[in-house]
């Protein structure tokens, strides 16, 4: 008799009754006992080579992930900016000169305040669309690199983000990126003034506008002889080098007056125009003293920051129109109409350490200003706007019609004649 063979199975009618008993409490057991037997033979066919997969996948997981989170730690980097800073514009210009916001399936549609990439089909109320949502892939050189936009709650208000962000070595790509951005925005704002606004608690550019030189102002001679040698003097590079060596901040302060419409603003262009800086301008009686405070702390180095309608808050001192008054209840009406004289005060205290800085006070009524507002060091010159008369109306007329071909005698006959029907003491527009 022949005994069977150790690799026979004796009793199959006996296993299947097994496996379809156990089918009964584990559903699928059949398929996975199958599975086991093809795997312990080598067999790996059907469902085990899947499984397989699927097991090494989730055991190389945390690993795959560790080594991802490594990977972006040391080969990542990211460059931020928020919506209002100068950066921003630098970045959006550089995005729209290669048009490549129209790349963009998700937009935030605003009333154009930048002084590029607005849509001036219409002069009034301009827009802008900025991307927003979803990232724009763009390359620079040979690197991909995304542009993204987010929105931050920041406890009062929401503040837009954006980031580009590059794989590589080296941050110097993303350096070399904004150099290009700033080298482009240098070049579209040449000959340009860019004038700044704030908004909360924070800068934001307004407008750009063509330079204004001071030969479009008309002044009295000798007080526009003296009022530019006084600016020239303080940005001359030996007057800054005396005060750095006197450990003295080089800055300085003037208050222009006069009525409205006498030019005010076109002195404080031309005044930016001449010495090539930017403009940073607020409203005194439309931000309180906090508001203030944070302004002129996010200032930068080097800025002209004209400080307009001072005169409009009540003064503090002897010349108050109500000597009766007490300062507590004088400063308590001012917050509510804006900042008080006590906070303009603080305030020009906290950043008298500033050097390059150059601040202009405006005021149509200048003998209502407090005595510490405009004492020496505070404002070291004052220059008055005064009302049209004969030699500021002759004036205009020559530079309106400096280039018409006429003699020299017959414009200025021309311009007697005119000046003698201007009425005296009006504003010239």
């Amino acid at each position: 008799m022949t005994l069977p063979n150790n690799e026979d199975t004796p009793y199959p009618e006996a296993k299947s009754q097994q496996t379809a008993l156990m089918d009964l409490f584990l559903p699928d057991f059949n398929i996975v006992s199958s599975t086991a037997s093809q795997t312990r033979g080598g067999n790996l066919i059907g469902y085990t080579r899947i499984i397989c997969i699927f097991a090494l996948a989730a055991l190389l997981k945390p690993y795959i992930f560790q080594l991802s989170d490594w990977f972006l730690t040391f080969f990542q980097w990211t460059i931020h900016t928020r919506r209002y800073e100068e950066t921003y514009n630098m970045i959006r210009g550089w995005i729209i000169s290669r048009e490549l916001d129209h790349a963009a399936q998700s937009a935030l549609v605003t009333v154009g305040a930048s002084p590029i990439c607005v849509d001036y089909s219409y002069n009034k109320k301009p827009l802008e669309c900025i991307p927003w949502g979803r990232d724009i892939y763009f390359y620079y050189g040979n690197n991909l690199l995304p542009y993204r936009t987010k929105q931050v709650d920041l406890d009062f208000h929401n503040e837009q983000q954006v980031s580009i962000t590059c794989i590589s070595l080296f941050s110097s790509i993303l350096r070399r990126f904004m150099s290009e951005c700033r080298r482009e925005d240098l070049d579209t704002s040449n000959n340009k003034i860019i004038i700044h606004r704030h908004l909360d608690n924070s800068w934001v550019v307004n407008a750009a506008v063509n330079i204004w030189p001071l030969s479009t102002i008309v002044l009295h001679p000798s007080l526009k002889k003296a009022f530019i040698k006084n600016l020239t003097n303080i940005l001359d590079p030996e007057t800054k080098h005396w005060y750095s060596d006197h450990r003295t901040p080089c800055k300085r302060g003037y208050l222009l007056h006069g009525p409205s419409g006498t030019g005010q603003t076109s002195l404080i262009f031309s005044i930016a125009s001449e010495i090539d800086i930017n403009i940073h301008t607020f409203m005194v009686p439309n931000i309180d003293d906090q508001k203030q405070r944070d302004l002129f702390v996010g200032l930068p180095k080097k800025c002209l920051t004209p400080s307009e309608e001072i005169d409009r808050p009540r003064p503090m001192g002897p010349r108050d129109s109500n000597p009766n008054e007490s300062d507590s209840e004088r400063d308590t009406e001012l917050h509510q109409r804006g900042a008080t004289v006590s906070g303009v005060l603080s305030t020009l205290d906290a950043i008298s350490s500033r050097v390059n800085w150059i601040l202009i006070v405006t005021a149509n009524h200048p003998l209502i200003l407090n005595e510490d507002l405009i004492r020496l060091s505070r404002v070291d010159m004052k220059v008055e706007s005064k009302l049209s008369n004969r030699f500021i109306s002759k004036a205009i007329y020559i530079y309106t019609f400096r280039e018409q071909e006429a003699t020299p005698t017959y414009m200025e006959n021309q311009a007697t004649a005119f000046a003698a029907k201007v009425p005296e003491g009006k504003s010239v527009q």
